[in-house]
């Protein structure tokens, strides 16, 4: 059941002023209704029936009547509460009382400026400016649906393998490179630094013979002190560890 009939240019100004004609057709209802009812009824029975009535008109009746429009193709009519889908984000519009497709899309908001007749497949224009795209149509239409995303085929155990293989390969060059690299930086430093003398090789050598035996004799003495605690009631135990940390002390100088 339809509001009324209108040209397409005209259907959202019109859309946009049903709540003001069914307000006024709840009231021309209204007052008369109450009259009569009062003639039948107590006033306070005939006023909660009159409201009833009018408040049932309002919400089931005028509120689900939508705007008819007739294509300019196929003079078909096509009710404006058809779900429909948005040609902008391809929302589904399905709560198509309040927003049929000459208003605008529930979800993201867009105003529809043409609609693609369910009947004949032509645009319909809702605006002079007669835009083609970003068309609306009839929610069970393909022709504005996104194109399937394929899906991707499972590589092959050869390609798998090659990919592998290829990956290796990417990551033994890379260590080369860096091998390389970190060895040209060793020699270009070799060359930037001054050769040092004799002397001066003899005393670093002398430095880390020193170094390495007062070590390991501090090491040994240190471990001495330990047995000597721990064996303190088993003197044989205590000369043979003795004597393996001499002999590694030895080793060490």
């Amino acid at each position: 059941m339809t509001l009324q009939t209108c040209n397409p240019l005209t259907a959202r100004f019109w859309f946009n002023l049903r709540a003001v004609v069914n307000w006024a057709v709840v009231i021309i209802v209204f007052i008369p209704l109450v009259f009569v009812l009062q003639e039948i009824f107590p006033y306070l029975t005939a006023d909660v029936i009159a409201v009833a009535v009018t408040f049932s008109v309002f919400f089931f009746v005028l509120h689900k009547r939508a705007i008819g429009i007739e294509c300019p193709y196929c003079f078909r009519h096509l009710a404006t509460n058809t779900p429909w889908m948005c040609g902008y984000k391809f929302c589904r519009n399905e709560n198509v009382d309040d927003y049929p497709f000459i208003y605008r899309c529930e979800h993201c908001g867009t105003e529809p400026k043409s609609y693609k007749c369910h009947h004949c497949g032509e645009l319909i224009f809702f605006t002079n400016d007669r835009q083609k795209s970003n068309y609306a149509t009839f929610i069970s239409s393909s022709a504005n649906l996104p194109p399937p995303v394929p899906k991707p085929k499972a590589p092959s155990r050869w390609a798998k393998k090659v990919a592998q293989e290829s990956e290796q390969l990417h990551d033994l060059s890379h260590e080369l490179k860096v091998t390389q690299l970190k060895g040209d930086i060793h020699e270009a430093k070799a060359r930037i630094q001054p050769q040092k003398s004799e002397k001066e090789l003899m005393e670093e050598s002398l430095q880390k013979f020193y170094d390495r035996s007062v070590g390991a004799e501090e090491a040994g003495r240190k471990m001495k002190a330990m047995v000597d605690v721990e064996c303190a009631n088993n003197p044989d135990a205590r000369e043979r560890r003795h004597a393996i940390i001499d002999a590694w002390v030895r080793e060490r100088i």
